[in-house]
């Protein structure tokens, strides 16, 4: 199997962290290495660069879209947990969870729903 792209290790990850007890990046790597059936040399493969294994850049992106999105959150260094937003969109169970699923969320960013500002109160503006 290819390592999978960041899109494709969203919602494993999200399955993991659905206890709702924080995890630490090396369980959660541990676990989605298992739960992708990654080999060893898979799992050390780098990135052209020759500085970052590319799983683990996957995965750390991945980390970074869901607590952008608020669906994780990092509690301490190195630690994620799953927010009542991540346990909510896990609930709906989704095929899979990717960039475009995000962008579509309520209060996605980016994706705020706008209202009129607020008419001037007492004076009208001249």
């Amino acid at each position: 199997m290819p390592i999978p792209d960041f899109q494709s290790t969203m919602l494993p990850l999200l399955q993991h962290l659905a206890d709702g007890h924080a995890h630490d990046n090396a369980e959660t790597h541990a676990a989605l290495c298992h739960f992708f059936s990654l080999t060893e040399e898979e799992q050390q493969r780098l990135l052209p660069s020759g500085k970052a294994k590319i799983f683990s850049n996957r995965l750390a992106w991945a980390k970074s879209y869901l607590k952008r999105f608020g669906l994780i959150a990092n509690p301490s260094r190195g630690a994620y947990v799953i927010t009542a937003k991540g346990l909510a969109l896990l609930q709906t169970s989704p095929g899979r969870v990717d960039l475009r699923l995000l962008q579509s969320m309520e209060g996605a960013p980016g994706n705020t729903p706008t209202t009129d500002p607020a008419p001037p109160s007492g004076r009208e503006c001249l």
